[in-house]
């Protein structure tokens, strides 16, 4: 009923254990009289009544033409495939309760549905092209002499190589799809989405009429035309200073008199901790509280030792996170010692070493084939969110991040460098962070941390980065609302410097953040030991998936790290060994790494008790194991 597959002809060849289950939940006392029931063909189909009456399912039949529109509107909108398209087949019929059918059956109507509508925009296209640009289109076809592939491969061709040669190379092909019209009728047969994504559609116009028509725009109004975003918004700028910088604000007394920036300057001017060389601002470095040194270093030796995979299936104990990521198809089914495969997978990629050490043969979940399945149907990034977001949320029931590591409202953006050595267009040369070479190239990932040290991704697919640019710059020139964002950053920029410089406790939050990004990075680095730390994906998907398994992996160290922290300063707070104070909790962090291996045979073993903590070691013990 709601299970896409190949139907058992017979009952009996059903596994007996399931027959068990199955029997003890319908009240069957004797589980054995599964063998008659192949003695009745129609009472499978008595059951299957009566089973959709009781939780209301829709036969198939009922739903198909249903169904048909839903696919129908997919095809015209977005370039699906037909895997795409078969699963989200499956998913609809699950949501609306309908009875699945045979996967041959779904097949064949998945294949139907999108030939039916393909060949429906191509016959629409047919008979209201132009003879000429038909012409046109058909000579793409054609292979010519000195080339081994069409006009049509050749323009549609992916850009790998962002050298001037590859580049040059990549606009030959535009122009020459460029050259090509595309029919007027394609904009309303098929949505505006699926026309920006064909993969050869050339513009709506000829190249002549575009040339007419350039310089001509939609004429503005006159307050329109009159207005300047840049200078308004520099005109407010001194207005806004005076407003963050009233005349009795914070600090030492003025050295001058009158309003504007040039009082704050003189402001900072007067402050001791802050010094101008060689025209870069230098702040005295603030000072650590009494007695954290020893707390930290007591805190940190009594952290347990624990393998990295053994880690990551103790916080699933703890949060369930592995449990909140959902399967691609949308299937609710779990598969046995999932949550060990979904570990072996996170060690995988999140380590950058591949499924080779991971793979385990005598281990059912830990065989090569197991991985890469769960790795299709669950490592992608709403799964990665999803299951990240549950540890995020479930740090808010650790006291010391609640109490002393603020309240997850103070956050920072940061990069991590990571060179890409095989070919791709998502990876770009500097030579500060790549090196210096023909294949110097790498990608930077950014990521948003809070003041509890989580962290989520900044991408959020809402706008993309080529509208953004192409509303605030024009031919290398900044637009008028390019030029208003420019003078508005610089307004915050420059109120940013002079809260750095003049009030103690911004800055010691500033460096507090400024320091959880730089730990962040570090533990990174340490986990991505694999293939040199380089990341050798080639797509954009790829990488992001990679790197979004690192991040999840990140937060599950954290979470870990954050949980033993708590109990290791409870525990010395109780003894009365050391005495520690609320500024000395708000500095221990849970960016350490040395008590936690991501070298060796990696054991995947749960813990035997879920839910509760290992014991601490003694901190004062002498302890020469190297992890």
């Amino acid at each position: 009923m709601r299970m896409l597959g190949t139907f058992l002809l017979d009952p009996r060849d059903v596994p007996h254990v399931a027959v068990d289950y199955v029997a003890e939940q319908i009240g069957v006392a004797d589980p054995s009289c599964i063998k008659l029931y192949p003695e009745r063909a129609q009472t499978r189909w008595d059951h299957q009544g009566e089973i959709r009456e009781l939780l209301e399912y829709r036969e198939f039949a009922e739903a198909q033409d249903d169904l048909l529109t839903f696919l129908g509107s997919r095809v015209r909108n977005f370039r699906v495939s037909r895997r795409e398209l078969f699963d989200r087949a499956v998913v609809w019929l699950i949501d609306n309760k309908v009875v699945l059918p045979g996967i041959t059956v779904m097949e064949r109507l998945v294949r139907d549905v999108r030939t039916d509508e393909l060949d429906a925009i191509n016959v629409v296209l047919t008979e209201r092209t132009p003879v000429e640009l038909r012409r046109e289109l058909l000579e793409t076809l054609e292979v010519p002499d000195g080339r081994r592939v069409s006009t049509l491969e050749w323009m549609r061709t992916t850009v790998t190589d962002v050298s001037g040669t590859g580049q040059g190379k990549a606009l030959e092909r535009v122009v020459a799809a460029a050259g090509v019209s595309q029919p007027e009728p394609a904009r309303r047969l098929a949505g505006p989405r699926r026309l920006h994504l064909l993969p050869a559609g050339g513009p709506a116009r000829s190249p002549a009429t575009a040339r007419r028509l350039r310089g001509r725009r939609r004429p503005m109004g006159r307050s329109a035309r009159q207005a300047d975003p840049a200078a308004g918004v520099a005109g407010a700028s001194r207005q806004r200073l005076d407003r963050a910088w009233p005349e009795d604000g914070p600090g030492p007394a003025s050295t001058g008199s009158g309003r504007g920036p040039g009082r704050r300057l003189q402001q900072v001017a007067a402050n001791p901790a802050v010094t101008v060389k060689g025209g870069r601002l230098k702040l005295e470095a603030l000072p650590l509280p009494d007695g954290y040194q020893a707390v930290h270093d007591a805190v940190q030796a009594m952290l347990p030792r624990i393998d990295y995979p053994e880690l990551l299936l103790e916080v699933n104990g703890h949060t369930g996170y592995f449990e909140v990521m959902p399967h691609l198809s949308g299937s609710e089914a779990r598969r046995p010692d999932l949550d060990i495969s979904q570990a072996g997978v996170l060690v995988a990629r999140s380590c950058n070493v591949g499924f080779v050490p991971v793979v385990k043969p005598g281990q059912p979940a830990l065989t090569l084939s197991r991985l890469l399945g769960v790795e299709k149907g669950y490592f992608h990034h709403e799964d990665i969110a999803a299951a990240s977001a549950t540890l995020v949320t479930a740090q808010s029931d650790i006291s010391i991040a609640v109490q002393d590591w603020g309240g997850g409202l103070v956050a920072s953006a940061d990069g991590l460098r990571f060179v890409v050595p095989v070919k791709s267009l998502h990876a770009r040369p500097n030579p500060v962070y790549f090196g210096r070479g023909k294949r110097s190239r790498g990608s930077t990932w950014l990521a948003v941390v809070n003041d509890r040290v989580m962290a989520g991704s900044l991408v959020t697919n809402q706008v993309r980065a080529y509208d953004l640019l192409r509303m605030l710059s024009a031919d290398g020139r900044l637009t008028g609302l390019g030029a208003a964002f420019a003078h508005y950053g610089r307004i915050f920029k420059s109120m940013h410097l002079l809260h750095v410089a003049h009030l103690e406790d911004y800055r010691r939050m500033m460096g507090a953040q400024l320091n959880i990004g730089e730990g962040r990075n570090g533990l990174a680095r340490r986990v991505f030991i694999g293939n040199l730390g380089q990341l050798r994906q080639g797509y954009a998907k790829g990488m992001e998936d990679q790197l979004g398994a690192l991040g999840l992996g990140l937060n599950a160290i954290i979470y870990w790290n954050s949980l033993y922290v708590d109990a290791a300063v409870k525990a010395l707070q109780a003894d009365g060994q050391l005495s520690i104070g609320p500024e000395i909790r708000a500095r221990l962090t849970p960016l350490i790494w040395e008590h936690i291996n991501f070298h060796g045979s990696y054991p995947f073993t749960r813990p035997e008790t879920p839910g509760n903590l290992r014991p601490l070691r003694d901190a004062t013990a002498e302890d020469d194991e190297q992890v």
